[in-house]
């Protein structure tokens, strides 16, 4: 067992990638870090990348890893290692993520490649929630 946290939502390439960048980026999506001490980017709270190709190959989407963590970091992971090859290389877009806890609920913004994290308050004003599910206070 363990915590689950679901992602939704697309990052886009800032720039198209030539084929032999895709073939680059494949080769870390999907991959346990500790598999690859060449690429030099130290302990992380993460394993895996948990990240991949949209069907349009326009950027980047959740691969639907069970207990992905730390999704903010492996982006950062995905840039560094990426504008090694392609200096200009980078991500736009936002990620919804939804924890096993329906109060679990944030956003992953990238824009110009910083990554802000921002809890999800779509729905609060300033009343209190109900959850509908265990009925507990979400406040």
């Amino acid at each position: 067992m363990g915590y689950n946290t679901d992602f939704d939502g697309t990052l886009y390439f800032t720039k198209s990638l030539f084929d032999d960048e895709i073939r680059h980026l494949n080769s870390i999506l999907g991959e346990d870090i500790r598999d690859h001490p060449e690429w030099g980017i130290g302990k992380q709270d993460f394993c895996w990348i948990a990240l991949q190709f949209n069907s349009e190959f326009t950027g980047l989407v959740w691969d639907g890893s069970e207990k992905t963590y730390a999704m903010e970091n492996q982006i950062k992971v995905i840039i560094e290692l990426m504008q090694r090859v392609m200096p200009d290389f980078g991500l736009e877009g936002t990620l919804l993520a939804q924890g096993a806890d329906i109060s679990d609920r944030f956003t992953i913004h990238v824009k110009d490649n910083k990554i802000t994290l921002r809890p999800d308050s779509l729905f609060y004003d300033g009343k209190e929630i109900i959850c509908p599910h265990c009925h507990k206070s979400l406040l």
